[in-house]
């Protein structure tokens, strides 16, 4: 086989090096599957290891605590040294300075685990923030989600988060509906 993927690596003119490579191909993706994609996913930076269902749940039900807490520094603690979130699809930004951001906008702020989805290279964690605003006085109820890749230390390296912008902002004027 390693022969046969070498001459598909050859300059070859035609279609000849490309049917030889679509030939070693086939018997790869049936037979060798989980092991390329393993070790795709250690070649990218992800340890599979992280990714196992109750490591996630144990990061994510501390971060939930850390929100919860009122203390950036201790959410920014679940994320890696020079991790990211991009809110809204936002600009990157570090954690510590959004979440505290947030703190300061909501000083009574408590976040809620609503759902948690471990896929094979990304994590989903859905949760509902409530809070008072400091702003407008308006209590507020908003759902939302963050993707997270986790990093070969087990800690987020970098989340996408999301949430209804139009639907913050009418809380924000007439606080959320009961």
């Amino acid at each position: 086989m390693r022969w046969l993927a070498g001459l598909g690596l050859l300059p070859i003119p035609g279609p000849f090096d490309e049917l030889l490579l679509l030939l070693v191909a086939v018997p790869l993706f049936i037979f060798y599957r989980r092991p390329l994609a393993e070790a795709w996913r250690e070649a990218g930076g992800v340890d599979s290891r992280t990714l196992d269902a109750a490591s996630i749940q144990e990061l994510a039900q501390s971060y939930t605590e850390a929100w919860c807490s009122r203390d950036a520094a201790r959410v920014a603690s679940h994320y890696a040294p020079g991790a990211t979130i991009a809110i809204n699809g936002g600009e990157s930004a570090g954690i510590e300075e959004v979440a505290a951001s947030f703190i300061a906008a909501f000083p009574d702020i408590t976040v809620y685990l609503d759902d948690l989805v471990v896929g094979e290279e990304t994590v989903t964690y859905r949760w509902t923030f409530t809070g008072t605003s400091s702003e407008t006085g308006k209590w507020v109820r908003i759902p939302g989600f963050e993707e997270w890749t986790i990093g070969s230390e087990g800690l987020i390296a970098t989340s996408k988060g999301t949430y209804d912008e139009d639907e913050y902002e009418r809380q924000l004027r007439e606080g959320a509906s009961a």
